[in-house]
């Protein structure tokens, strides 16, 4: 059977506007994320969170609005990982999270990650500075406390050493302050850190980010579940990829 997991997204307005509406194209990555999810037949569920004062016409009436007094002007990213750590000291882990960033495409079923022992995975790549993309974290439901702790643990870094990188990669920067692993670390594998179970996870498969205007972003190959199109100029290739592979909420 397909572990059933819970998506948590997450959705702020940055201007200054009195009654914001989403984007158009936010709203439409969103509804991609979810529809791939559920197509590759997991039991998926999808929470967003959001601002208070942001309008949402046309959401998927699946997926749950949780509200909270965001405040994207004190930094996007600081503000994002406040809302992940509230919403997770008040979620009861029935079952396992993807904490994952709206401009990306599920490729294919991600349930059975949590079949592994862990309480956090994260990909790892062998690179200088920040080896640890923050877009694509799972979160396991076997030691809730832990999870939770770790959380704490993830923003108050944040909050301490990172705090004049707010707005952005911020909380990377605190995630991968927090773990500091070796840059030989062996990948896949696991590592206790802290008392924290981290599973390592090839970010080919798990956070796999297509080239720009490429082949890969419309034919990636196969086997790589996380299909990541980060920056702006990629989004046009999600889109691309998704109204070529999928109708709706089934692979052609």
């Amino acid at each position: 059977m397909p572990t059933p997991y819970e998506i948590l997204a997450f959705f702020a307005w940055k201007g200054d506007v009195g009654a914001p509406v989403v984007p158009p194209l936010e709203l439409r990555l969103l509804h991609i994320l979810q529809a791939t999810a559920r197509a590759s037949g997991d039991p998926v569920g999808l929470t967003l969170l959001a601002d208070r004062r942001t309008d949402f016409p046309g959401l998927d009436p699946r997926i749950t609005l949780d509200r909270q007094d965001i405040d994207p002007a004190a930094g996007l990213m600081l503000a994002r990982t406040v809302a992940e750590v509230d919403f997770l000291e008040r979620f009861d882990f029935a079952r396992p999270v993807a904490m994952l960033d709206t401009d990306i495409v599920v490729n294919g079923p991600i349930g059975e990650l949590f079949d592994e022992d862990f309480d956090v995975a994260v990909c790892y790549r062998r690179r200088k500075g920040q080896p640890i993309n923050a877009g694509a974290v799972f979160l396991g439901n076997r030691r809730p406390e832990v999870v939770r702790d770790f959380m704490r643990r993830w923003l108050a870094t944040y909050r301490r050493d990172f705090a004049d990188q707010a707005m952005w990669w911020g909380d990377q920067a605190a995630l991968n302050a927090l773990l500091d692993l070796p840059r030989d670390v062996a990948v896949p594998s696991i590592r206790v850190v802290d008392g924290v179970r981290v599973r390592l996870l090839e970010p080919g498969i798990w956070n796999y980010a297509p080239r720009r205007l490429g082949l890969q972003a419309l034919f990636p190959k196969r086997g790589r579940k996380i299909l990541h199109y980060k920056s702006k100029d990629r989004k046009p290739d999600m889109i691309r990829f998704y109204e070529r592979w999928f109708d709706g909420e089934r692979r052609r």
